[in-house]
């Protein structure tokens, strides 16, 4: 009978030391799942705020690109009017050489006549 005692005390103990570490793993499970749920609030609010800076990158973008293509249409359209200038200003110069050609023909023409009535 006191065989019997020992053992059921052997067997008592051991199932204190299994609920012992049952407890322990328990309790580790407990921290690690805890410390696992802290990192993915973390995670979850470092992707918030990168998805923000994302949004907020791509809407100065938008801005940025509308306001160059603004620009990019205003200087075009000072090109336009300076290249149209410039065929204005070669068509006046092209006019005004030909009225200082004529000039010239003109001025030796009466050159040539004074010379003309001067040799006579």
């Amino acid at each position: 009978n006191e065989y019997a005692a020992n053992r059921l005390r052997e067997k008592g103990l051991a199932l204190e030391e299994a609920d012992s570490n049952i407890a322990m793993m328990k309790a580790e499970a407990s921290s690690s799942t805890l410390q696992f749920s802290e990192e993915m609030n973390q995670l979850r609010n470092t992707k918030v705020a990168l998805e923000e800076k994302v949004a907020s990158l791509e809407s100065k973008l938008g801005s940025e690109y509308l306001s160059a293509v603004t620009k990019l249409t205003e200087l075009e359209g000072k090109l336009e009017t300076a290249i149209s200038s410039n065929a204005d200003l070669a068509d006046e110069v092209a006019s005004l050489q030909n009225i200082n050609e004529d000039l010239l023909n003109q001025f030796c023409e009466k050159e040539s006549e004074l010379d003309g009535a001067n040799s006579v």
